[in-house]
This record gives structure tokens, C-alpha cells and sequence, in this order.
């Protein structure tokens, strides 16, 4: 994000050589003449102490002959909409990893309770097999036998109970492959604004092969007194 502003403000910056550029330099100098200076048409001039304000100002504006201009504000627009596509690549990586995780914790959390279930009916099992042998209707064979089923099944439960723990705790859940990244668009889409940005900066460099035409004017405002300087 903090790329994408920064391509936004590189972008503007280029822009601004569309228009003319305003500058201003003020100025104040008191100064004290030497009255030994050599007179001037047989007068002699005497020591003064004289201030100037000085308000002047620059306008100038480059007139884009060879698109130096447009090619440079073209390479910074393109740089921009390549951090904005990596942004978005990121972005969808983020909402793609974050899915996948959901769904492989609900995955587990259903084979949980699906052990867990299991293991109540073996429990009841076990109840009505042991009636079964008290009574003399079934072999001791039936309850050992539910019984061991019932040790086995209680063995899986930690299995998906810490396969959950590590993707909940793990900061980085989810890598998705580089064809399920290519189906999303946005890095390719970042590729060609990087490109075009390229061979906008071709064009910048091919353009200071050739003069530049620059508009200028010089105008503003003098005085010896600082009341009369407007």
C-alpha cells in the first residue's frame, strides 16, 4: 500500500511538467555607497544608505516538441498501476490463503466430530455387550473386542485435533501454486504496466537526444522604499 502511494505522488510529480512553473526569489538589501567613489559627469557622489525590496518572479514552460513529457508521466502512471496490480495480487493470495485455511479447519473440525461420534457408539456398544456376556448371551470375545475398536478410534482424535492447533497457530497458512496465481491475473497484469512503464522511459531517453524549448518571462517589482514596493 505505502508503494502504491508512492507511485501515486512519482505520478503527480510527472504530471506537473504539463504545466508552467511559477517561481519566486524575494529579496532585501541595504547597502551604504562610499562617497570616495570617483565623481561621475564632474559630480561628486556622496555616501548614501540606500534598501531594496525585490519581489520578482519566473514563469517558464517547456513545450513538449519530442513527448519527453508525456512519456515521463506515462512511465510514472504505468509504475503506479503495476503496484496497484501487486497489491491486488498480494491481496488475492491473502483472501485465497485465508479460504483455504477456513475450509481445512471445518474439514477437520467435521472429522473430529465424526470420531467423536464414533467413539460414543462404541461406548454404547461396549454397554450393551458387556450386558449381553453377564446375562450369558455373548462371548467375552464381543466386549474385548469393542473395546479395542474403541482404544483405536480414541488413538485418531489427537491426529486432527493438533493438524487444527498448527494451522490456526501457523502464520502462514496456505502457498498456492504458481498456476493457481496465473489464474488470477493481477501479476500478469503487473508485468505489462512494468513493461509499458519500460518503454515509456525508452521514449524519455530517446527524447534527450533532441533540444528542449522552454518558454520563459522575468517580471516583478523594485523599489527603494518598501510602501512603494507594490
Amino acid at each position: 500500500m505505502a508503494r502504491i502511494d508512492q507511485g501515486r505522488l512519482q505520478a503527480r510529480v510527472a504530471q506537473a511538467d504539463f504545466f508552467p512553473e511559477l517561481s519566486s526569489d524575494p529579496s532585501w538589501r541595504r547597502y551604504r555607497t562610499s562617497g570616495n567613489n570617483a565623481p561621475q559627469g564632474g559630480f561628486p557622489i556622496s555616501s548614501q544608505t540606500t534598501s531594496q525590496f525585490g519581489l520578482p518572479f519566473d514563469l517558464s514552460y517547456e513545450i513538449d516538441l519530442w513527448g519527453k513529457v508525456r512519456r515521463g508521466f506515462e512511465s510514472a502512471r504505468n509504475e503506479m498501476l503495476a503496484s496497484v496490480s501487486a497489491y491486488q495480487n498480494i491481496l488475492f493470495t491473502l483472501q485465497a490463503d485465508v479460504a483455504a485455511t477456513y475450509y481445512q479447519v471445518r474439514s477437520l473440525d467435521h472429522e473430529i466430530n465424526l470420531l467423536q461420534q464414533a467413539v460414543d457408539l462404541r461406548q454404547e456398544n461396549i454397554i450393551i455387550f458387556q450386558a449381553r456376556f453377564d446375562a450369558g448371551y455373548s462371548s467375552e470375545l464381543d466386549v474385548t473386542s469393542t473395546k479395542t475398536l474403541l482404544a483405536a478410534l480414541r488413538m485418531k482424535i489427537p491426529s486432527p485435533r493438533c493438524a487444527k492447533k498448527r494451522l490456526l497457530n501457523s502464520r502462514f497458512l496456505h502457498s498456492l501454486s504458481s498456476s493457481q496465481l496465473l489464474e488470477r491475473r493481477p501479476d500478469v497484469a503487473e508485468a505489462e504496466r512494468k513493461l509499458v512503464a519500460r518503454n515509456a522511459e525508452i521514449g524519455v531517453a530517446y527524447a534527450a537526444f533532441f533540444p528542449s524549448l522552454r518558454l520563459t518571462t522575468n517580471a516583478g517589482l523594485q523599489s527603494v522604499e518598501l510602501k512603494d514596493l507594490f
